[in-house]
């Protein structure tokens, strides 16, 4: 009887091992499943706020384009007569276009790039003014 007991016993001895090595493995598998996706999250957000960002810059270059008002000699311009002008601040820079269609109508064109951490986000903006 003793013999067969120790014969048991000894089966049971390599059993914690595996296990714990079988648990660990899957507790890491599942913290890099977590760390992925809150790193893709982060991604996402950053992407989105740069997104915004640019979208501010042409916003904000479009206002100062209606504020400062476009000179009577532009507006008077025959068809198709272009000014073009670029600010650069930092990494981020801004193209207006405008265009003279004719008469007293205006096409306006503001093209914004933003770059930050080595992510670019661009974003352009179209209006058509009367003057």
């Amino acid at each position: 009887m003793r013999h067969s007991h120790r014969i048991h016993r000894g089966q049971r001895r390599g059993f914690l091992l595996p296990l714990s090595l079988l648990v660990l493995t899957v507790l890491l598998i599942a913290a890099g499943a977590l760390v992925d996706a809150s790193l893709h999250e982060l991604r996402m957000a950053r992407d989105s706020a740069l997104s915004v960002r640019a979208e501010l810059t042409t916003d904000d270059a479009l206002a100062s384009i209606l504020s400062s008002g476009i000179d009577s000699a532009f507006s008077l311009a025959s068809r198709g007569v272009v000014r073009r002008s670029l600010a650069v601040n930092g990494k981020d820079s801004v193209i207006t276009v405008l265009q003279s269609l004719g008469g007293s109508l205006v096409r306006a064109s503001v093209s914004a790039r933003v770059r930050d951490a080595g992510r670019r986000a661009d974003a352009r903006v179209i209006a058509f003014l009367m003057v």
